[in-house]
């Protein structure tokens, strides 16, 4: 990643959050999608490997695109990656990254299932600092199989906050997760523009 890039990561990351409105608006009218609501990324790098000719930098660049596009925007973005092995990269890399907004987490036993309570656990952490509205990604396959991950979805909807599913591009068993989000795209729709693949309706 060139230095000028980085550095425009860095600048976005350090911006200060635009002021509210000095407009008073009932609360009940409020749009959801507001630039005060935080984003919080949760990738099982395991289940969605990053795509040919992409990097941690391009992947969230691409997810702060997409969420743009529907009106969800947040200049302090982050990414938490579950899996993968963080030694292997490089120690400047991973600041480069860490400063880009990606935060590779510390490896846990279990496999798939260690991975899965890591991010339960996390998310929990993560939306009580940000209560809601608050916009929730997880990209990952074991989640929507795991009853105790949907019992954490189902609670944070209950609280309002946003629930966007990604899913792999082979993965079509989508029943048990449907009830608790947003939005379901597979991990390649984020890459080339298309809509979710299904889209609740805002309650």
């Amino acid at each position: 990643m060139s230095h000028d890039k980085l550095n425009k990561y860095r600048r976005i990351r350090s911006a200060p959050s635009p002021s509210p409105s000095p407009i008073s608006i009932p609360v009940e009218t409020v749009s959801r999608n507001i630039l005060r609501d935080k984003i919080g990324v949760f990738w099982d790098i395991v289940d969605c490997p990053i795509p040919h000719g992409h990097d941690p930098f391009s992947v969230y660049e691409t997810i702060t695109s997409v969420m743009a596009g529907e009106g969800y925007t947040d200049a302090t973005m982050e990414i938490r990656v579950y899996g993968g092995d963080k030694d292997a990269i490089p120690a400047k890399l991973r600041y480069d990254y860490l400063a880009a907004g990606v935060f590779y987490q510390p490896q846990v036993s279990g496999g798939a299932c260690g991975r899965v309570n890591q991010m339960s656990r996390d998310i929990l952490i993560w939306t009580i600092d940000h209560p809601e509205p608050s916009n929730v990604m997880v990209i990952g396959k074991n989640v929507s199989e795991d009853k105790k991950f949907r019992r954490v979805l189902e609670a944070l909807k209950s609280r309002h906050h946003n629930i966007f599913f990604i899913c792999p591009n082979n993965m079509h068993s989508l029943e048990l997760i449907r009830p608790f989000v947003l939005s379901i795209r597979h991990w390649g729709q984020l890459f080339d523009g298309r809509k979710p693949i299904d889209q609740a309706e805002h309650s």
